[in-house]
C-alpha cells in the first residue's frame, strides 16, 4: 500500500501509534499517508493475519453524510468479486475515525514500478491496463465510480515464477455513480490533479468515462514515464486538462505505432461522451493499436498468466528504441544507411532508456479548501471548452505565407535490397458482423469536388476540396471553413484536431495547421526545381510527410526541409507513416518504398508499371496499398498478397482509396462501394452510393470511418 509521504499528516502522528489498537486490528507500521488519510500495515487480532488499515482524517469522519456514503460503497466495493480488485475486508467507524481494512500487498505500486523500470514496453504496459480497465468495468456495473484512478492506486503483487498481477484499490473513496457533485460536503475536492477529468475538476456529474479519462492518462505515464499534463502548480495541471490537447506519446516513444496516439486521444477527449463506451473498450482498443493479441480476463482471484507477444513479428526489419528527439529545420532524417530490408517489418516496442524525472510527492489527493473559488472558476471556463474538443477543431484563420524553407541535403536511394515474396491472390469473405454501420451521405458543400479526408479520432475529420476549401467534422456535423487560396487540394492529414497539414495537388504549396492558424510555405524540390506534390501523412503533432515528383518532404521543428531525392523515376502518389519512425510511400510505376532506421529503401516492384495510388499502414507490419484499378496489396506476416475486388453486383473496384485503423483491419473505397480487409482477405464491395465516385477514405477506429465523394458528399461508419 506504498504511494503517500511516510511521515503522515500531523493528526495521524498524534493519535496513532505502531503497537496502538483499533477497531480489533494492531497497528504495526505506516506504510503511507497523505492529506486525508494514512494506511498501516496492521493485524487483525481475531483472524490473526496481515491487513492494510487505511484511517481517514477526524474531519471527514466527522460528516454524516460522507461517513455514511463511505461504509455504503466500502461494503458495495467488497462485494464487487474480481481477481483484480483489492479484496476489502471490513469498513466502519472507530473513535470518531473511518477505517478500512484490505489485503496487504507487498509489493508497492504502479508508481514504484515506474521508479526501478522507466517507461514501460507495450506487452507490460498493456498487462496492467487491461486487467485495471476490467475491474473498472465491473466496479461500473454496480454503479461504483472510482474517481481516483492513478499508478499509486494501482498494487502490484509479485512472485517468483509468475506474472505480476494489478490490484485496483481505495474503492473506499469513490462517489455514487448517481450523484453529481464533485465537491464533497467538507469542501474537498476528490481526486489527483495529474489524472483527473475535466468534468470532474468542473464540478459536473461523474461516470464510467471519468475513469477512463484516468486510466488513459495512467496508460500514457507507463508507456513514457511522464505525466500527460505535467505542470508546475496543481492548479496548472487541472487547467491543461480542461484547456489543452491529448500530448502525443509517439513524440516520446515514436518506436510506437501512430494508432496509440489516436485510441488515447479519444480517451482523453475534452466531453465524457466522446471518449470510449467502457474501460474494457479504450484497453482493448489499446491493444489493437500496439499490435497486441486481445485481453482474456482471468476468471479466479489469482495472478494472471503472462499475456501472449504481439501477433505480427518480423525479425528482419526492427524499429529503432531511442527517443524521439525535433530535429533543427535545416535537417532531414532522411539519410542513407548500408542496406535497408525490401518490405516494412514491425516496429518492435521495447522500452527506451529511463528519462531523467524529478521525484515529487506521490498520492496527491488534493484538499483544495484554499483554492474553492479557483476551481469554480475552471468550472465555468470549463462549459466553453466542453461544448466542442479543444482547439475547436476549425482551421479557420486566414493563410500566411511561411519564411525560406530551409534545405537539407539531397538523399540517394539506399543499397539494393532482396525482392518481396511472391504475391499470391486471396478470396473474398464477408465482412465480420459489426454494431457500427455506414450513414447516408451528409453534403458537406454541393458539388464540390472532395479530394482528401484525415480523422485522427472519431469526433474530429477534416476534408479537402478540388477548389482549396476545408470542412471540419465535430461534435456529429460538417461545416465548410475556409479557402486555403483556390488551388486543388490533393490531400490532408491530421495527427490531432489541432494539427494538420495539406498539399495542393501537383502543385508546391503545403499548409499546416497549428497553434490556430493555417500557414503555408512552397516547397523545393532536391535539384530546385517545383515540388509537385502529392501527398502527405502527419503520425504525430509536429510532424509530417509529404511527397511529389521524385522527393519527399519531412515537416519539423516547426519548417519544412528541402526535398530528399529518392527514386530515380516515376511520381510518388502516396505516403502513409504509422509513427515518425517508419513511413511508406508507393509510385505510378508499381513500386513501394519504406523508411525505417532514418532511411528509405530500394524500390520494391508489387505489379511493375501499375498506377499505386493509395497506402495506409497500421504498423510497420501491417500496411495496404490499391492500385487504380481492382487490385488491393496487402502486406502481413512478412509477405505482400494481391486481391482482385469485386464491387456491388459484380462491378469492378476501381479503387480510389484505403484506411487500415488496425492491424488485421482495412478499408478502402472504390466507385460507388466500400470494401472491408478481416480476417485475412477482402470482403465483396458494399454499394454506398449510386450517384457519385468515392475519393478518399479515413478510419481512426475499426469502429468509425468517414468517406468524401467527388459530389460533395460525406459519408460516416460510425
Amino acid at each position: 500500500m506504498a504511494g503517500e509521504s511516510s511521515a503522515g499528516p500531523s493528526w495521524a502522528r498524534a493519535a496513532l501509534t505502531p503497537g496502538a489498537s483499533m477497531a480489533g486490528y494492531r497497528l504495526e507500521s505506516r506504510v503511507g499517508s497523505g492529506g486525508t488519510a494514512v494506511v498501516f500495515r496492521a493485524r487483525d487480532e481475531r483472524l490473526d493475519r496481515t491487513v492494510a488499515l487505511k484511517i481517514l482524517t477526524p474531519e471527514l469522519g466527522g460528516d454524516a453524510e460522507f461517513r455514511e456514503r463511505f461504509i455504503r460503497e466500502s461494503r458495495a466495493a467488497a462485494a464487487v468479486d474480481h481477481p483484480n480488485i483489492i479484496p476489502v475486508y471490513a469498513a466502519g467507524e472507530a473513535d470518531g475515525m473511518l477505517y478500512i481494512a484490505m489485503r496487504f500487498v507487498p509489493g508497492g505500486d504502479l508508481h514504484s514500478v515506474l521508479d526501478r523500470e522507466g517507461p514501460l514496453s507495450a506487452n507490460r504496459t498493456a498487462a496492467f491496463i487491461s486487467p485495471v480497465a476490467s475491474a473498472l468495468d465491473a466496479a461500473h456495473a454496480v454503479g461504483l465510480v472510482h474517481r481516483d484512478v492513478k499508478p499509486a492506486n494501482i498494487l502490484v503483487d509479485t512472485g517468483p515464477g509468475r506474472a505480476d498481477h494489478a490490484y485496483l484499490s481505495d474503492f473506499g473513496i469513490t462517489k455514487d455513480a448517481l450523484a453529481s457533485v464533485t465537491l464533497t460536503g467538507t469542501g474537498q475536492f476528490v481526486g489527483t490533479p495529474d489524472y483527473c477529468a475535466p468534468e470532474q475538476i468542473g464540478g459536473r456529474p461523474v461516470n464510467v468515462q471519468t475513469d477512463q479519462y484516468a486510466l488513459a492518462c495512467v496508460a500514457y505515464t507507463l508507456l513514457t514515464g511522464k505525466k500527460p499534463f505535467a505542470r508546475d502548480e496543481p492548479m496548472a495541471v487541472l487547467w491543461a486538462h480542461m484547456s489543452d490537447p491529448p500530448p502525443s506519446v509517439t513524440t516520446v516513444r515514436p518506436d510506437l505505432p501512430a494508432a496509440v496516439d489516436q485510441v488515447l486521444a479519444r480517451a482523453l477527449a475534452k466531453s465524457p461522451e466522446d471518449r470510449f463506451g467502457s474501460c474494457g473498450e479504450f484497453a482493448d482498443a489499446l491493444r489493437g493499436a500496439l499490435g497486441l493479441q486481445s485481453y482474456v480476463a482471468p476468471t479466479a482471484s489469482a495472478p494472471a498468466a503472462a499475456l501472449a507477444p504481439p501477433t505480427e513479428e518480423v525479425k528482419a526489419n526492427p524499429s529503432p528504441t531511442a527517443r524521439y528527439t525535433p530535429q533543427q529545420p535545416d535537417t532531414t532524417v532522411f539519410a542513407p544507411a548500408p542496406s535497408v530490408p525490401s518490405a516494412p517489418g514491425p516496429t518492435r516496442v521495447e522500452r527506451p532508456e529511463r528519462p531523467e524525472r524529478p521525484r515529487r510527492p506521490r498520492g496527491r489527493l488534493v484538499v483544495v479548501a484554499a483554492a474553492i473559488a479557483a476551481l469554480a472558476a475552471i468550472g465555468a471556463v470549463a462549459a466553453i471548452f466542453l461544448v466542442k474538443p479543444s482547439g475547436a477543431g476549425k482551421p479557420s484563420a486566414a493563410v500566411s505565407s511561411s519564411a525560406a524553407v530551409k534545405s537539407s541535403a539531397a538523399v540517394s536511394p539506399s543499397a539494393a535490397v532482396s525482392p518481396s515474396a511472391a504475391v499470391s491472390p486471396s478470396a473474398a469473405v464477408k465482412p465480420p458482423a459489426a454494431a457500427a454501420r455506414w450513414r447516408a451521405g451528409t453534403p458537406i458543400d454541393a458539388g464540390a469536388h472532395l479530394t482528401g479526408v484525415s480523422c485522427p479520432t472519431d469526433s474530429f475529420c477534416l476534408a479537402t476540396d478540388s477548389a482549396g476549401k476545408v470542412a471540419s467534422y465535430t461534435r456529429g456535423r460538417w461545416s465548410v471553413l475556409t479557402s486555403l487560396g483556390g488551388s486543388d487540394l490533393a490531400g490532408v492529414s491530421c495527427a490531432s484536431a489541432d494539427f494538420c497539414a495539406a498539399v495542393v495537388s501537383a502543385g508546391t504549396t503545403a499548409y499546416i495547421y497549428s497553434g490556430g492558424n493555417w500557414t503555408g510555405s512552397q516547397l523545393v524540390g532536391a535539384d530546385g526545381g517545383p515540388a509537385h506534390l502529392t501527398a502527405v501523412s502527419c503520425p504525430a503533432v509536429g510532424f509530417c510527410v509529404a511527397t511529389g515528383g521524385l522527393n519527399v518532404y519531412q515537416y519539423t521543428g516547426g519548417a519544412w526541409s528541402r526535398g530528399a531525392q529518392v527514386k530515380q523515376s516515376g511520381l510518388f502518389t502516396a505516403v502513409s507513416c504509422p509513427s515518425t519512425a517508419f513511413c511508406l510511400a508507393v509510385d505510378n510505376s508499381g513500386n513501394a518504398y519504406s523508411f525505417s532506421k532514418g532511411s528509405w529503401s530500394a524500390p520494391v516492384s508489387l505489379a511493375s508499371g501499375t498506377d499505386l495510388n493509395g497506402v495506409s499502414c497500421a504498423s510497420a507490419g501491417f500496411c495496404a496499398v490499391i492500385s487504380t484499378g481492382t487490385t488491393a496489396y496487402t502486406y502481413s506476416g512478412g509477405k505482400w498478397t494481391s486481391s482482385r475486388l469485386v464491387g456491388a453486383g459484380g462491378r469492378p473496384a476501381t479503387l480510389t482509396g484505403v484506411s487500415c485503423p488496425a492491424v488485421g483491419h482495412c478499408v478502402a473505397t472504390g466507385n460507388h462501394d466500400a470494401y472491408q480487409y478481416a480476417r485475412g482477405a477482402w470482403s465483396r464491395g458494399t454499394h454506398l452510393d449510386a450517384t457519385h465516385n468515392f475519393t478518399s477514405i479515413s478510419c481512426p477506429a475499426d469502429s468509425f470511418c468517414a468517406a468524401v465523394d467527388n459530389g460533395g458528399d460525406a459519408y460516416m461508419y460510425r
